[in-house]
């Protein structure tokens, strides 16, 4: 059955997310073929309405999909495109991203040499941004690339490397969160106090309302 693309109110914007989220549904859900489905309304509603962020995610998702389905060359194929469209226009960060898993699709298929020049590019650009989590995704697929090849010693560098940032990802995650806790603790406090407040305001009304009537 053929995906409806209605909702004439809707914007192409919002279409192409709405159906992208319903593809990762799917594709969370190991329904890889209806999640094919989906994200290919989305690219379609994207190229459409000429979104070419969306366009590029949407080629990535798709391509994110049949590398779980080991379809490694159609996965090659859509994430090239998506990095194309992504280096066009600038967006660094989903560049790395589409570097980072073309270089882990090298190393499903044995293709080493072009995996450590697409991982070290990714990372390099990760770096520049500070983008520590793609750059933890970065160490650990080097880390994997140099265990299949039997390099052990840098199999174990980029293995600490990898170690070592996810702990500073951790602690700053949770500095965040008690940060956040403080702030709600202080928020709820003022709120406390200004309800308190009110009701005394209010209290002194009623009773002046009420000597007046009296």
């Amino acid at each position: 059955k053929a995906v409806s693309t209605g909702g004439e109110n809707a914007t192409k914007a919002q279409l192409t997310t709405w159906y992208g989220n319903i593809g990762l549904v799917h594709k969370n859900q190991k329904r890889y073929s209806k999640a094919l489905e989906y994200y290919s309304v989305a690219l379609k509603i994207a190229e459409e309405g000429q979104i070419k962020t969306a366009v590029a995610r949407h080629l990535g998702n798709i391509a994110g999909v049949y590398y779980l389905q080991a379809n490694y060359q159609q996965a090659l194929d859509y994430y090239f495109k998506a990095l194309d469209i992504s280096q066009k226009i600038g967006n660094k960060s989903n560049v790395a991203s589409w570097m980072g898993n073309i270089g882990s699709v090298y190393i499903k298929t044995g293709k080493y040499k072009e995996a450590k020049q697409f991982l070290e590019n990714a990372l390099a650009i990760d770096s520049t941004l500070g983008a520590k989590e793609g750059m933890l995704y970065r160490y650990d697929e080097l880390s994997h690339l140099y265990d299949s090849i039997g390099n052990y010693e840098l199999a174990f560098r980029y293995y600490k490397k990898a170690i070592v940032l996810k702990d500073t990802i951790f602690s700053q995650e949770n500095k965040k969160q008690l940060v956040r806790k403080e702030m709600n603790y202080e928020f709820d406090k003022k709120e406390a106090v200004t309800k308190a407040e009110n009701e005394k305001q209010q209290a002194v009304a009623e009773e002046k309302s009420r000597k007046q009537k009296i």
